[in-house]
């Protein structure tokens, strides 16, 4: 089964997931719906179910870790876009959650998915030992060396800073480590030996930086200007791009043991590093 076959079976059964969550006609429940629907990529997600897959576990049981991921994802979003942190207007083509609601309900509504994402978690069918283990891999993605601790460094970064070291300790907490985190929790579902769970991680780490720099690519041959300037406007747009390829090199290199059982999940860097 090649991406693009599995996203056609596998994500209409997550976002029913995700609609099922986030039921009700509330306020709040409106906000929710509005923040996740329509969705993004559901990159993170898909990378849970498609390594529970990859090393031969039923994907219907990774899908309320993907869902409590994907959850997590937004709840990032929302406050990411907030006044206090980018201030950004847009999100998805649609006015971002605070500008569309306030802020604070936007708030609420990040924390209230934050919480959400933990009790899909904990009342999901998986073992004791599984359940535990995500949560360690979760928190410490969401912690001071993840995504919180991302966004406090990409807020001190000055507008017209060109720190490339600076630049990849912000991508590896505040993108990478829930990449990374996504792969894991695969790897913990998919019941991964220690060797496989320690290359799987590396493939997340490194899958996550190339997600970011290409991306960054993307919005610079776009036209966009970033807040603050990043691979391409420090590099420029060709040398950024190859050091987007590097990381999904890298990465790649992590799924050998795998053989080819790891197709699936290096269809992800082919489509990243394309």
């Amino acid at each position: 089964m090649n991406l693009k076959e599995f996203t056609s079976v596998y994500l209409p059964l997550l976002e029913q997931k995700l609609r099922d969550k986030v039921k009700g006609e509330s306020p709040l429940f409106s906000a929710l719906q509005y923040s996740l629907f329509p969705g993004g990529k559901r990159f993170r997600p898909l990378l849970v179910m498609a390594t529970t897959h990859t090393l031969g576990r039923e994907v219907e049981k990774s899908l309320d870790v993907a869902a409590a991921i994907e959850l997590i994802h937004s709840f990032s979003l929302i406050h990411d876009d907030l006044p206090g942190m980018d201030d950004d207007d847009f999100r998805r083509d649609k006015p971002t959650l605070h500008r569309a609601f306030g802020v604070g309900v936007a708030i609420l509504a990040g924390d209230a998915l934050f919480n959400l994402s933990f009790s899909t978690i904990v009342e999901s069918s998986l073992s004791p030992y599984q359940k535990v283990e995500i949560l360690k891999i979760v928190t410490r993605a969401l912690g001071v060396e993840g995504v919180i601790g991302g966004q406090v460094e990409d807020i001190a970064i000055e507008k017209e800073e060109k720190d490339l070291a600076k630049l990849k300790k912000v991508y590896a907490l505040k993108t990478a480590a829930l990449i990374r985190a996504s792969v894991e929790c695969g790897g913990i579902i998919g019941e991964a030996s220690e060797e496989e769970k320690v290359n799987l991680r590396n493939f997340g780490e490194n899958l996550g930086m190339a997600f970011q720099i290409m991306d960054d690519v993307k919005e610079a041959e776009e036209g966009k200007t970033p807040r603050y300037p990043d691979f391409p406007a420090i590099l420029g747009i060709k040398e950024a791009r190859e050091k987007g390829r590097v990381f999904g090199r890298k990465a790649v290199k992590y799924l050998e043991i795998f053989g080819d059982r790891g197709k699936l999940l290096k269809e992800f860097v082919d489509i990243i590093i394309s």
